[in-house]
């Protein structure tokens, strides 16, 4: 390894290289910059470290201009990705015990002297007008995408960060892989709720996914329009959270419709009125009307203004249905209590 970077320190500089020279040399130094180093000892080989990192840095620095970036051929695509391929896909460490990465002080990657470059390498490369997406795609394929899905769930914030950045950007440059990478996101999701209840990422792949969402284009395709068969668990959620007892929830829970793409075109629009008012009409009420927090009673009560703006008729057929509900469950109350009160005097009686 140390002969390997003894080699490379004798490599020329890629501006100081004749033009026609510049892409061997790049390659080259992509091939040695392949070649991984072991951290769980911060002594060892410093100083095949360091050439490295500032070998990095040089190809980052050299790709940072138009001029540059023209090095982005088919050519150099094989050698470019197993270069980020072997620094960044790895297996990552034993997740700590009873780690938050909401409260507890984050575990940086030792690795991230290379790791950084190395992220800050490719996305240059993802970010370039000169890179062809129907090109790069086979080297960009979704093996690797599938890779970085996996590595969000790094305790390492700071590597969260740039995966977030890159497979956004990877999802709006390769629209050939836009389902697959959506389905890889749902499928952490799905592990996340039903197997593990715990990932390191889920915040970021919220970020990206609600960012994806935000630019689907109405009316929406069929592939988009899974919210129709959630949409009743998704809306009795909803109620749950606006009856919640904690002010702060149903306050949150309100604030959805001060979103303009939810109400406007989104699930809370006038064309689902019919499926969301009857089931959250009793919280909404309850709510509007003598809530403890003024800040909760009013948004109740301009969320019930514009439900009755939509649909008088609709809104008063909830609010019958709601009342007679209400009396309903007090007349309930009202024998079960003179049951109670019946065999509590039978019981005394056959003392």
């Amino acid at each position: 390894m140390s002969n390997n970077f003894a080699a490379l320190k004798d490599l020329p500089a890629l501006r100081d290289q004749p033009l026609k020279e510049r892409e061997g040399l790049f390659v080259k130094k992509l091939q040695l910059c392949s070649i991984i180093f072991a951290f769980d000892d911060p002594k060892s080989d410093l100083r095949g470290k360091d050439i490295k990192r500032q070998t990095l840095l040089e190809l980052v620095d050299y790709v940072n201009t138009p001029a540059g970036q023209k090095i982005f051929t088919e050519s150099v695509m094989k050698d470019l990705m197993l270069c980020v391929s072997s620094n960044i896909c790895r297996a990552l460490p034993p997740a700590t015990d009873d780690f938050d990465p909401e409260e507890d002080e984050p575990v940086l990657e030792p690795a991230w002297p290379h790791l950084q470059v190395a992220y800050e390498f490719f996305l240059r490369f993802i970010v370039s007008s000169e890179v062809n997406a129907k090109v790069a795609k086979k080297f960009v394929n979704q093996e690797f995408c599938l890779q970085l899905v996996e590595l969000f769930d790094s305790e390492d914030p700071r590597e969260r960060d740039y995966l977030k950045t890159i497979l956004h950007r990877i999802y709006g440059k390769f629209m050939s892989h836009r389902s697959f990478i959506r389905k890889a996101i749902s499928n952490v999701f799905y592990r996340f709720v039903y197997e593990t209840e715990r990932h390191n990422g889920i915040g970021e792949l919220l970020e990206i996914l609600g960012s994806i969402i935000n630019g689907f284009a109405i009316p929406l395709k069929k592939e988009h329009l899974q919210l129709g068969q959630i949409s009743k668990v998704l809306f009795f959620n909803l109620s749950r959270c606006l009856d919640s007892d904690h002010f702060q929830v149903v306050e949150r829970a309100l604030f959805l419709w001060n979103n303009e793409h939810l109400v406007n075109s989104g699930c809370l629009s006038r064309l689902n009125a019919k499926l969301v008012l009857p089931i959250i009409y009793g919280p909404l009420y309850k709510n509007s009307s003598g809530h403890w927090n003024a800040t909760v009673e009013g948004l109740a009560q301009n969320v019930l203004k514009m439900y009755m703006e939509y649909d008088l008729t609709l809104y008063d057929k909830c609010s019958t249905d709601y009342f007679r509900m209400e009396e309903e469950s007090k007349r309930k109350i009202q024998e079960n209590d003179t049951k109670w009160k019946t065999v509590t005097a039978m019981a005394s009686a056959n003392r």
